[in-house]
Order: structure tokens, then sequence, then C-alpha cells
């Protein structure tokens, strides 16, 4: 299970590093607009420098993320998609792909919760012994 959920782990860092991009350049904005008004100086111009490199490092790493998180979600779906039971694959995939909560795949499969949950249980005890996870 630790193996499946490190794409939603990858998801969630690139979650907050959008958030924190998006701080900065709001920061950004804000303080070009305080700015805009008054004569320009040496040290308002290397904040803003320094605050638009940051920005342009952290879109790098970002973008390293994004591409990690691409080839972890593709390595994972190939190992479900040969799962051979379709309700496992499914459940499996809905859970930690689509990252559904277990109300979601019990009512898009028309289970009780504690049905998928259990189908769920199968499912890895099956997962695990394919790949020796």
């Amino acid at each position: 299970i630790k193996y499946l959920k490190r794409y939603s782990a990858q998801e969630a860092r690139i979650g907050a590093l959008l958030e924190q991009i998006a701080g900065l350049r709001e920061q950004l904005t804000t303080c070009t607009q305080r700015l805009s008004g008054q004569p320009r100086g040496s040290r308002s111009g290397d904040s803003l420098s320094s605050a638009i490199a940051k920005i342009e490092e952290l879109e790098g790493y970002l973008d390293e993320r994004i591409d990690e998180s691409l080839a972890l979600k593709k390595e994972i779906v190939e190992r479900i998609e040969a799962v051979e039971n379709d309700e496992h694959r499914t459940i499996l995939y809905l859970r930690y792909i689509n990252l559904k909560t277990w109300e979601q795949i019990a009512k898009k499969m028309y289970y009780s919760e504690k049905a998928v949950q259990r189908k769920h249980g199968d499912a890895l005890v099956i997962f695990r012994g394919r790949y020796s996870l």
C-alpha cells in the first residue's frame, strides 16, 4: 500500500509547490504595485529580481516533480492494469490514481463502503503477491 500511496504523496507535494509559487507571485504583484508610483532605486530592483529568480527556481523544481509524478503514475497504472480481476483493478485505480474516497468508490461501483474495503483488501493481497511488495 505504501508503494501505491507514493503517487498521492507526490501530488500533494506538487499542490504545495503550486500554492507556494502562487503566494510568491501575489507578493510580487503587490510589491510592484506599491513601487509603481515611486522612483526606482537599485534596492527595490534587487528585491524584485531576487523574488523573480526565486519563483523561476521553484518553477524549475516544480517541473522536475511533475515529471517524476507522471513517471510514477505511469508505472503504477501499468501495474494496476496488469491485475486480472476487473473489480480489483477498478478499485485500485480509483483509490490510488484518481484519489477517490471509499464513499466515492462505493457509490461509483454500487457497493457498500465495507464491501469496497473488503474487495480492496483482496486486491492488495494479489497486488503485493504479484509485485513482492
